[in-house]
């Protein structure tokens, strides 16, 4: 029907696959132009013209729909796009979250660090301080046994 110029539309064709016809979506409600064979006689020249001017409304309508198209598949891909970056920025804030909640066991891990070298620290403070009190008690005790002079020494 488009070959025969019923319907406007059209064909395309490449090398890897075989032609793809279409039909514009206006032509589809309107009614079926079959060619009249009673049409007042149109000279070559009117004829061609006409031609040529279906083939550029045809041409025209072409562009049209793949401007239509594009125009869709664009607005997709910013819809794809707003989605993506959406799940990013909600991965972001969930990254943030959990590097907060470690940097928060850090410290508490800090804070058990201090604590436990405190308490090491007053540990071998206490242990010194015993080690003195040892050091005291040793005195005395050699006090106790030395004698008071040289003469107690000897054996009688």
């Amino acid at each position: 029907m488009v070959r025969d110029g019923e319907l406007e539309g059209g064909y395309e064709s490449s090398a890897q696959q075989r032609a793809r016809w279409y039909v514009y979506s206006d032509q589809l409600s309107a009614p079926i132009r079959r060619p009249a064979d009673t049409s007042p006689p149109v000279d070559a020249s009117a004829s061609s013209e006409i031609r040529e001017l279906r083939e550029e409304v045809a041409a025209a309508k072409a562009q049209a729909a793949q401007a239509i198209e594009s125009n869709r598949l664009i607005l997709a891909s910013q819809a794809m796009l707003l989605t993506a970056l959406s799940q990013y920025r909600n991965a972001s804030n969930e990254i943030n979250a959990i590097s907060d909640d470690y940097r928060a066991v850090i410290e508490d891990y800090r804070g058990i660090i201090e604590r436990h070298a405190g308490a090491a620290q007053r540990y071998r403070d206490s242990a010194d301080s015993f080690a003195d009190i040892l050091e005291n008690y040793r005195d005395i005790v050699s006090q106790f046994f030395t004698p008071n002079d040289a003469s107690a020494l000897t054996e009688p």
